[in-house]
């Protein structure tokens, strides 16, 4: 499967770790070209349409970047709040958020037909 140059980063992850939580999980092989943004998956033929879908979720999934205040950017990076670990917790195949102090940015990635789970 080819990769968009602009997801590649994503799919790989810090580290390669998304690559590696991947390959952990749906039990494959995977290799990652750069220069042609090819990825190649190899495994038993259920694990590889596993470990496509993944990818698949990654390379749909869609970005929102919130500024914030600095006294909400404070209270949700508190020790003693942890909403965002609750977040991460609960969505964790659906749902990526992120705090970056350096900036005031609240990072909320997913898939665009991500819905939340009725109560």
């Amino acid at each position: 499967m080819v990769c968009p140059k602009a997801k590649l980063g994503t799919v790989i992850g810090k580290n390669g770790s998304m690559i590696k939580k991947i390959q952990d999980t749906c039990k494959v092989s995977i290799t990652v070209d750069k220069f042609t943004n090819k990825i190649t998956i190899a495994g038993s033929e259920v694990s590889i349409e596993r470990a496509t879908k993944e990818i698949d979720l990654i390379i749909r999934s869609e970005e929102e970047k919130i500024e914030l205040e600095k006294l909400l950017l404070n209270y949700l990076t508190s020790k003693y709040v942890n909403v965002i670990q609750q977040l991460r917790g609960e969505y964790t195949r659906s749902l990526f958020v992120d705090v970056q102090r350096r900036d005031g940015k609240l990072s909320v990635q997913g898939s665009p037909e991500w819905k939340p789970f009725p109560k």
